[in-house]
């Protein structure tokens, strides 16, 4: 009696689901622009940007916070050798002078009424301070883009590779037909059969490692994306238009331009320091002696007043330090301009690179069709029996190696595209 097996409906469509699922991924093209903005969004340092935005506020909550009254508790024991006494004697009174152990528990509180813009300027150079964090973390996510760039176009190299290799199998493949047939009829010997079949056998080993390395590739650039779909993604070359006059845009412009406005926030709060300052105060206490100080015994008291400060005289100090931070702008302006020569010179490089490649592909081109017909005569001679298919196979591989050089060239111009465009800050 023979057993049944049944799938269940479940079962089954779940099984479509994965196989669809992984259909669709294996067809679905990912562009260069996706992989960059993943491997931003994924960066560990991405998330940083709320932590500096986090500590803004708690920075601007602490400089509100001098507006705010100041409570200090103190209190105090002493014993003195020597107090206050009245040694005229007065009629009526019988005075014993302060004693020599005295306490006192006071609450200070203090008012600022204005602060000559202090807390203006702490928090135009806190501002400039976060904001120089955030350019910096910007500057820092930018440089992930150089790295996802060579992994891409690697893994689109070893893409391109593999379909002409495949292609080059299926020629080889039907090619092995026909000389099988040559071989039957006498018109070819059984070494050019066997000379292909090693040749097919070295191309399918070829296509193995190509196939090895592009999943190996595929996983690097799924890993730094936290994309796991691209490991069975297809890789779309990339349409990038170059324009020799693009203006730089580099985010560590931005971030020199910063390190300038927080110079300038430390000048402002060095000129604060000799504007006139007005505090309100008071004082709470209780101890012995009072504010009466021949009074010998516990008795509570308060003082209110007002307290203005001005530092009229600092023997330059200020105009010395705005004089440091002014200095210090301009080593900023050195290093910028030295860092736009620097990126002008890459750029130039690039230009120059992507020109040396535009005239290769030309030269390839006709590479590629004299290698064409080279192969065309030499199959012709081939089922002749006048070429051997060692000779033929020479022609056949220095024809698919002048297309690999195309589709290489063709890709790394594009490539060269996308460094000019990174290193101009527009990618």
């Amino acid at each position: 009696m023979r057993t049944r097996y049944y799938l269940s409906p479940y079962i089954l469509g779940f099984t479509l689901f994965i196989w669809f699922s992984i259909s669709t991924n294996a067809q679905n093209p990912v562009g260069l622009k996706d992989c960059l903005k993943k491997a931003r969004e994924y960066h560990p340092y991405f998330l940083d940007k709320q932590r500096i935005d986090k500590n803004r506020e708690l920075r601007i909550k602490n400089i509100n916070s001098m507006w705010l009254p100041q409570l200090n508790l103190n209190a105090q024991a002493t014993y003195q050798s020597e107090g206050t006494k009245i040694d005229v004697p007065i009629p009526g009174f019988n005075v014993s002078g302060s004693p020599l152990d005295q306490y006192k528990v006071t609450m200070d509180i203090n008012q600022v009424l204005f602060d000559g813009g202090t807390s203006a300027a702490q928090k135009k150079l806190t501002e400039s301070s976060v904001n120089a964090d955030l350019q910096q973390n910007e500057t820092d996510l930018y440089k992930v883009n150089d790295q996802v760039t060579a992994i891409y176009f690697n893994t689109l190299l070893l893409q391109v590779s593999r379909e002409l290799y495949t292609n080059m199998l299926s020629d080889l493949s039907a090619k092995e037909q026909k000389i099988s047939s040559g071989v039957r009829n006498g018109i070819l010997i059984q070494s050019d059969l066997d000379n292909l079949k090693v040749e097919i056998l070295k191309t399918r080993q070829l296509i193995q490692e190509i196939e090895l390395a592009h999943a190996n590739s595929l996983w690097v650039l799924s890993d730094i994306t936290g994309d796991s779909a691209l490991v069975n993604a297809k890789l779309t070359i990339p349409d990038l238009v170059v324009l020799p006059n693009d203006s730089l845009n580099r985010p560590e412009l931005k971030f020199f331009d910063i390190q300038k406005e927080m110079l300038d926030g430390s000048k402002s709060i060095s000129s604060t320091q000799r504007i006139p300052k007005l505090y309100a105060f008071s004082q709470l206490g209780y101890g012995r002696p009072g504010l009466n100080m021949l009074k010998d015994d516990f008795q509570p008291y308060y003082i209110v007043g007002l307290k203005f400060q001005w530092n009229i005289w600092d023997w330059k100090k200020t105009s010395r330090e705005k004089s440091i931070y002014s200095v210090q702008q301009e080593m900023i302006d050195s290093k910028k301009e030295w860092y736009i020569r620097n990126v002008n010179i890459s750029g130039n490089n690039e230009l120059t690179r992507m020109k040396q490649l535009e005239n290769a592909l030309g030269t390839d081109e006709e590479i590629l069709g004299l290698r064409k017909n080279i192969t065309v005569q030499s199959e012709k001679r081939l089922e002749q029996g006048v070429l051997t298919m060692t000779d033929y196979l020479t022609d056949y591989n220095a024809e698919v190696k002048a297309g690999l050089q195309l589709e290489t060239h063709k890709i790394q111009l594009i490539q060269s595209k996308a460094n000019y465009l990174i290193i101009k800050g527009i990618l």
